[in-house]
């Protein structure tokens, strides 16, 4: 996944759980960076 795809699909599993994305970019940027691409990693 991208950068962009990684915020849009925490973002969208954020919403189904009803709650705001309480990450910012710099975090997901971590995130991604993390996770190598792959979610839920």
């Amino acid at each position: 996944m991208t950068g962009d795809d990684t915020a849009g699909y925490r973002i969208h599993h954020f919403k189904i759980a009803g709650l705001d994305n309480p990450f910012s970019a710099d975090a997901t940027t971590v995130i991604q960076n993390s996770a190598r691409g792959y979610p839920g990693r």
